[in-house]
């Protein structure tokens, strides 16, 4: 049976939920060495793969989806080898696009074109609100790279490409608006990125809610 095959038995939504699991927990199990990145980059190529063969439903839909895939990968990859933090702002870069890419199409299948709950839409509703969180670290692991002042916490010390995970970690803190405090912002701008970020986790958890009810009571109807 082909990849694509075996993607769509199993539940092309269900496969990508599973594949972003495995990428968020796979970098803080393993470690930051150079044995933990290639783990962490081999997880993170079933991400770039399922991401759009769950969405992707034109060919030029799915060839941006695979090219901004590519260069992501690329990139990271190029900054493990070269050493170079010019690699790691470009796959930081073009990862903020990808997962925000994602997202929104995973979002407007679920949420605006289905008329009925299924597991697809259950599943694509979990992976969409992964999604913004995985790209908001991106996003902030970016301004980092240009600015290393810009968040104080317990691992703004390390390496610029070991600090994805810590950067995820204050990512779903503000998204599900825990504010630990551990890390802070330490510029006005970041500031409202994370205050942007919490707002738009409340109102996405408000409009889900609101559509699935409508969907249930159409149904029932």
């Amino acid at each position: 049976m082909e990849y694509s095959g075996i993607v769509q038995k199993l539940g092309k939504q269900r496969y990508l939920c599973f594949s972003l699991i495995a990428f968020l927990l796979a970098g803080p199990l393993v470690g930051g060495h150079l044995g933990g990145r290639v783990v962490m980059y081999s997880v993170l190529t079933l991400v770039l793969i399922t991401g759009p063969l769950a969405v992707a439903s034109s060919t030029f839909a799915r060839r941006m989806t695979y090219g901004l895939a590519a260069i992501t990968l690329a990139s990271g990859l190029l900054s493990i080898i070269a050493e170079d933090s010019v690699f790691w702002a470009f796959a930081t870069a073009f990862g903020v696009l990808f997962f925000g890419c994602i997202a929104g199409m995973v979002s407007k299948e679920v949420l605006f074109k289905n008329q009925r709950i299924n597991s697809e839409v259950l599943w694509g509703v979990v992976n969409v609100y992964l999604m913004i969180g995985i790209c908001f670290s991106f996003l902030f692991a970016l301004f980092a790279i240009f600015d290393p002042g810009l968040f104080v916490g317990k691992f703004m010390d390390e390496p610029l490409r070991d600090q994805i995970y810590g950067f995820i970690y204050f990512s779903f803190v503000t998204l599900t608006t825990l504010g630990y405090g551990d890390v802070t912002p330490n510029q006005p701008f970041v500031g409202t990125l994370t205050y942007m970020e919490a707002l738009i986790g409340q109102l996405y958890l408000a409009i889900l809610v609101a559509r699935l009810v409508g969907l249930y009571a159409s149904r029932e109807d």
